[in-house]
């Protein structure tokens, strides 16, 4: 376990998905499918804001070791807490998925994010094409 913390902060892992597991700009990684996390460094994001990771960048053994490490936390490592309405709107989604109700799914799932980070307050009066 050691030497995946260590590889966590080597490979710079946590400047995006934070010191302790729990997301930043990157997702939270904690109990993730070890397989899925190990694709996604390998590939990179399809949006470009995560980098592909080659051979040369984290080894084969080093990455099946951080994968592991990663699969076997779970959200209380993390100390990420989520309110009473988060995990009611995630179970919904995941009733409506099981359902094979993808638009239930879907508008449960942008619940849980607004839940989880309301949207900006309107910026009334801003003037952000005037020169300075």
């Amino acid at each position: 376990m050691e030497k995946a913390v260590a590889l966590y902060t080597q490979k710079g892992c946590f400047a995006c998905h934070g010191s302790n597991h729990e997301g930043n700009q990157g997702p939270i990684l904690a109990g993730l499918d070890a397989e899925h996390i190990k694709q996604a460094v390998r590939a990179g994001s399809e949006d470009g804001v995560m980098p592909p990771f080659d051979e040369e960048a984290i080894s084969d053994a080093d990455l099946d070791l951080l994968a592991a490490f990663l699969s076997s936390l779970t959200l209380e490592d993390t100390g990420v807490e989520l309110s009473s309405a988060i995990v009611e709107h995630l179970e919904k989604a995941w009733d409506a998925l099981q359902a094979g109700d993808k638009a239930g799914m879907e508008t449960h799932l942008k619940k849980a994010q607004e839940a989880a980070a309301p949207p900006a307050p309107p910026w009334m009066n801003a003037r952000h094409n005037e020169p300075f």
